[in-house]
């Protein structure tokens, strides 16, 4: 009878710790799940910040130049999370839509930093250390928009963009989202 009792109380030890290890990786697995699940909402919220200068430069062709601040080779500057650069722009278009280009450039700064969403003072809206870059072709016709930010976890590789390099400290950290913006010939 006793040996019964014993060989019952070692069944029922190895039962728990059975279901303990599968609980744990049941846990891990949520977790996974809900990095992974941030991750396409960052990128869903990338795909908006992007889409919404493109639509900015599109509608205010005349002065598309204003809108490329970024240097194609360094990829720097990027503008959001307390980066400062110049948004003047002189040259292009006539004085109203070069304003227009300076107050897209800074609303999309904004939006970068999170400032449309607000929790006890601090910025929400945006993913961890956003920042923009948008550089133009040398003739002006071909516009490329990358959003970055930082990711929760580490990817295999660093993206293949240059906006925001060295910024988030271990390179497949940083993510990036590029679109291309051309514009037609409206002259031929």
């Amino acid at each position: 009878m006793r040996l019964e009792q014993g060989v019952t109380l070692i069944e029922i030890l190895i039962s728990l710790l059975v279901l303990s290890i599968g609980l744990l990786g049941l846990a891990g697995l949520q977790v996974s799940a809900q990095q992974l699940s941030m991750d396409a909402y960052e990128q869903e919220r990338a795909g908006l910040l992007a889409d919404y200068i493109v639509e900015r430069i599109a509608l205010n062709r005349e002065a598309r130049q204003c809108y490329g601040f970024t240097d194609p080779v360094t990829g720097g500057p990027a503008i959001g999370q307390g980066v400062e650069i110049d948004l003047t722009c002189t040259g292009f278009g006539t004085i109203a839509t070069q304003e227009l280009a300076e107050a897209d450039l800074a609303a999309w700064e904004q939006m970068l930093e999170g400032a449309t969403e607000t929790l006890a003072g601090n910025n929400v809206g945006a993913m961890v250390n956003a920042r923009g870059c948008i550089w133009l072709d040398a003739d002006a016709n071909t516009a490329t928009i990358a959003v970055t930010w930082q990711g929760e976890i580490q990817a295999d590789a660093p993206p293949a963009s240059l906006c925001g390099a060295n910024q988030y400290g271990d390179e497949r950290y940083r993510r990036a989202l590029i679109r291309t913006l051309e514009f037609a010939d409206l002259d031929a």
